[in-house]
């Protein structure tokens, strides 16, 4: 989705159709990371990549990788708590 100053608006229940694996995440962390994501790729008028559904694709793949390095974090710190 995007607004009428042609940025990406983050829809979580889209993001989570498309990356299953992330369903169980709050939206809240997942609009956070979008957030993050922003920070690596412009998301105004200003931004190299013009196209809107490219951007909202890319915007959304980094999402996903922030996601998924944050729940691999999580199941390490977890572990280590466990094992010796």
């Amino acid at each position: 989705m995007a607004d009428n100053n042609n940025i990406v608006i983050f829809d979580p229940e889209e993001f989570k159709k498309l990356y299953p694996q992330l369903a169980g995440v709050d939206d809240v962390v997942l609009e956070n990371n979008f957030k993050i994501a922003t920070l690596a790729l412009n998301n105004s008028v200003n931004s190299a990549v013009k196209d809107l559904d490219e951007r909202k694709t890319l915007l959304y793949l980094l999402t996903c990788h922030i996601s998924e390095l944050q729940q691999r974090g999580a199941l390490h710190y977890h572990l280590a708590i466990w094992l010796p």
